[in-house]
């Protein structure tokens, strides 16, 4: 087990920690296509600075979607949502902007382009063809986004821009996701899989190992080593420890370690965007900072769900 820290420990070390191990992780696997920079126009260097928050609108929009029960698809995991949603959105920006990698393929931009509008529209047109029943939701979001920005020329561009990068739905098409999950028979012998009290339910996203990475070229490639003999005394010990410390009733477990356990029971990748969305505001990032970060977080927690 690790020394226990406190939430707040962990909020403000995680806020950071995300955004700096996702870009690190992920920045040298981006498409080498480089845009070339242009010379901003005063409006694109506003929209620039205040545009941050149209990436913060969609994340919530979708962190919203993921928690409504019948929203989300069973069998496909959320984390496949947030990379498309959140590389879409950042080709948009790169291709507005002049500034940063696009991921996978560059979009061309009229010039002075809404880089505001084009994020808007990426956003909107990858979660409506994701969730279609939201769409008169995501039409409002999506014109009152639109109302002020101008002049009607910029924004027109940055609408076109943005459909545009929304067809990296059409790359995805075929990645293994919608593929039926193959059924996971219970056991009883040591080694084999068991439902989790008390409702029992069967094993779910057993198909995800076969979902084609955003940026790894193998799922297996970061695995650990072979799980431990569960003869071997490394099993017991860790077992033990699992018992000891994991039970409801534990009185081997601290306060902090419980509060930690509830906090980060799950679903992780939601916190992860929650926290990241606060890291973005209080470091003032803006609209090319935080449209970067977002596609880098997400791609590799995509990533990470498919490797384990």
């Amino acid at each position: 087990m690790t020394s226990p820290v406190s939430r707040r420990g962990l909020l403000i070390a995680g806020g950071t920690t995300a955004a700096a191990v996702a870009v690190a992780a992920t920045n040298t696997s981006f498409a080498a296509a480089q845009t070339a920079d242009r010379v901003p126009s005063l409006e694109l260097t506003r929209q620039v600075r205040a545009g941050a928050d149209v990436v913060i609108a969609w994340n919530q929009t979708l962190l919203r979607i993921v928690r409504t029960a019948g929203l989300q698809p069973p069998t496909v995991h959320p984390t496949r949502s947030f990379a498309i949603l959140h590389a879409a959105i950042h080709n948009a920006v790169v291709a507005t902007t002049g500034k940063g990698t696009p991921y996978l393929f560059a979009v061309h931009a009229a010039s002075g382009a809404s880089p505001i509008a084009a994020a808007a529209q990426a956003g909107h047109d990858i979660l409506v063809a994701l969730y279609p029943a939201q769409s008169a939701n995501l039409d409002q979001q999506l014109e009152a986004e639109l109302t002020n920005v101008g002049p009607a020329h910029a924004r027109e561009a940055g609408i076109a821009a943005g459909r545009l990068t929304a067809r990296l739905l059409e790359l995805r098409s075929h990645d293994g996701s919608s593929a039926v999950p193959p059924p996971l028979a219970p056991g009883t012998k040591p080694g084999q899989y068991r439902p989790t009290p008390p409702t029992n339910a069967p094993a779910v996203f057993t198909h995800w190992s076969g979902v084609t990475p955003f940026l790894i070229k193998l799922a297996n490639r970061f695995r650990p080593e072979a799980y431990p003999d569960l003869g071997s005394r490394r099993y017991a010990a860790a077992i033990n420890e699992v018992k000891r410390l994991g039970q409801n009733s534990s009185t081997g477990r601290n306060g902090d370690q419980t509060e930690q356990a509830n906090f980060w029971a799950a679903p992780i990748w939601n916190y992860w965007n929650e926290i990241t969305q606060t890291a973005v505001r209080t470091e003032r990032y803006d609209l090319v900072g935080a449209a970067r970060v977002f596609a880098h977080l997400n791609l590799a927690l995509a990533d990470a769900v498919i490797a384990f």
